[in-house]
């Protein structure tokens, strides 16, 4: 099994459209719009979280911005919704990015709902390992 490396940022969004459109226009400090979910620790130099790899559903950009910047029920994303149907949504899962811009296609989000229908839960993947 393979672990990624997150740390979990709870009920994060952003209020204001202008401020998302500003991040995604801002490619030198966020070449990849899940890089807002990474905190600034400051000093902080303490270990992050390591979980197993869930699953992960392929979502277009817009799908995929919504899960960034705001706390969207996952029945109100279509192909999320479709993705998600008959399964458990306690479960976390990977969100992946699949199409835009270059800097947009492969972008990844860890979610963890825990039993609840938005993403209460979620970080950007800051590295991947193998299991030994």
């Amino acid at each position: 099994m393979n672990k990624i490396e997150i740390m979990l940022r709870r009920k994060f969004l952003i209020m204001n459209e202008n401020r998302c459109q500003d991040i995604e226009a801002d490619t030198k400090e966020y070449p990849r719009i899940s890089e807002i979910l990474v905190p600034d620790l400051g000093s902080y130099n303490g270990q992050s979280d390591t979980a197993i790899e869930p699953r992960t559903i392929n979502l277009p950009y817009k799908e995929f911005r919504e899960l960034v910047f705001f706390l969207p029920r996952f029945t109100d994303l279509p192909i999320l919704s479709l993705a998600m149907e008959g399964k458990v949504t306690t479960t976390p899962f990977i969100a992946r990015c699949i199409d835009g811009d270059d800097n947009s296609i492969g972008d990844e989000i860890f979610i963890d709902p825990q039993g609840f229908g938005y993403p209460r839960y979620k970080s950007a993947i800051l590295g991947r390992a193998k299991a030994a």
